[in-house]
């Protein structure tokens, strides 16, 4: 395994408002978006528009409650977060000027084309209680940027 690390400074954060371009091969079959076309080409950014500073500002995994599972334990989020942060790390690596990356969403919200049926959030949201429940991801991304690094497998 490789340690990916992060320099001091990058941004961590969960969003929860920001303008968004839907889409995903991945997760919802709309197609692809900007965030998978960068995260397969990132020296493009580099490359071909001058390296400019650049910020995930909304990448996240819908992960739908279905009767009998336990939406708090979301391992496939976890690989997900996994996968896409050690795209950026690589990135970093690669010389592109990334100086932040920001979890789409903290907490489960309505999302316009989907309603409450596909939550996103590193915290579940229980919308007739409004309680809000840490998921596993939400104590992984924790731990992530209390290290400041990530094995990446």
């Amino acid at each position: 395994m490789a340690r990916i690390s992060f320099f001091d400074g990058f941004l961590w954060g969960a969003a929860t408002a920001a303008y968004q371009i839907e889409g995903s091969p991945l997760a919802d079959g709309a197609g692809s978006s900007i965030w998978h076309d960068w995260a397969h080409t990132p020296r493009r950014v580099r490359d071909e528009y001058g390296n400019p500073p650049c910020y995930i500002t909304e990448n996240g995994f819908p992960f739908p409650e279905r009767p009998g599972r336990d939406t708090r334990e979301d391992a496939e989020r976890i690989a997900y977060l996994a996968a896409h942060v050690g795209r950026v790390g690589r990135s970093i690596e690669a010389g592109v000027d990334c100086r932040g990356y920001f979890h789409w969403t903290l907490m489960d919200n309505f999302e316009w084309a989907f309603g409450t049926s596909m939550p996103f959030g590193l915290l579940r949201t229980d919308f007739t209680t409004q309680e809000r429940q840490w998921r596993a991801s939400a104590y992984w991304y924790r731990d992530l940027i209390a290290r400041g690094w990530m094995e990446e497998s």
